[in-house]
């Protein structure tokens, strides 16, 4: 994999890409961690995007950075399933519960990533790969 970026995705009104810091050590351990979050679905709209019915509309998604106790909170009482898990992503269109804005951008949903589950794949993908160091260290400057 490249560690070049991707090129810019070609938008009328860029998207509205909300990330927060939920609980988990994000900032401390990854700085960038809200800087990536959004350059990496920047990229993953315009690949889904790219020519589709949704294509020159506004759009919102929200991305929350937490750790294993919140998402197994949320796993619980969303999917009866009493776990921890790497992401979990709740889609606004797939819910005809969740009214879209007549006047606002398309609400795509919310997408919550666990910080130890992440970090246990990330290392036991790096240890598979025979890469000792964290695969963002090169976004970030390190070594």
């Amino acid at each position: 994999m490249s560690d070049q970026a991707p090129p810019a995705p070609d938008f009328e009104q860029a998207p509205d890409i909300a990330v927060s810091i939920e609980a988990g050590p994000w900032l401390e351990i990854m700085p960038e961690a809200v800087d990536l979050c959004r350059d990496v679905a920047l990229a993953a709209l315009a690949m889904a995007l790219d020519g589709g019915p949704h294509e020159h509309e506004p759009l919102e998604v929200s991305i929350a950075l937490a750790d294993d106790s919140l998402v197994r909170e949320l796993n619980r009482t969303y999917r009866s399933q009493d776990k921890a898990t790497n992401v979990l992503s709740f889609a606004a269109l797939d819910d005809e519960d969740s009214p879209q804005p007549e006047d606002g951008p398309l609400l795509l949903g919310d997408v919550v990533i666990a910080f130890e589950t992440t970090q246990a794949e990330a290392e036991r993908g790096s240890r598979r790969n025979g890469s000792a160091g964290n695969r963002h260290s090169s976004r970030s400057g390190g070594s």
